[in-house]
């Protein structure tokens, strides 16, 4: 795999590059980590708000923490992840939306703090 950086963003190369570049497609996934600020880390309702705003773009959104990645679209999915106040989270976005997706989870999961604050 190879790794650049734009813009604070770490890109890295996707599956089906050469397929993608045909079509003109962005070869690179968008990788970005966040930190959860809320109290209560990320529970029901919290996994609730990440899985609707994924279901709202076309891009696919990986989370990872450690070890263990999941579909950002799956509620069950995050809340195993199990991510408390202060850990890092890496989402990793693909698809032709996915700066408005990583910018608008930013927001969501660092500044508004799931609206819990």
């Amino acid at each position: 795999m190879k790794y650049g950086i734009t813009y604070g963003i770490i890109k890295r190369r996707t599956k089906n590059f050469k397929d993608k570049l045909k079509k003109g497609v962005d070869l690179f996934m968008k990788i970005l980590e966040v930190e959860i600020k809320n109290e209560q880390g990320v529970h029901a309702r919290p996994a609730t708000l990440i899985a609707r705003l994924a279901k709202k773009y076309k891009s696919t959104l990986k989370i990872k923490r450690k070890d263990e990645e999941v579909d950002a679209k799956n509620v069950f999915g995050i809340m195993t992840l199990g991510a408390e106040q202060g850990e890092k989270l890496t989402l990793i976005a693909d698809g032709e939306d996915e700066n408005e997706l990583l910018e608008n989870l930013k927001k969501l999961i660092e500044v508004d703090k799931f609206f819990e604050e």
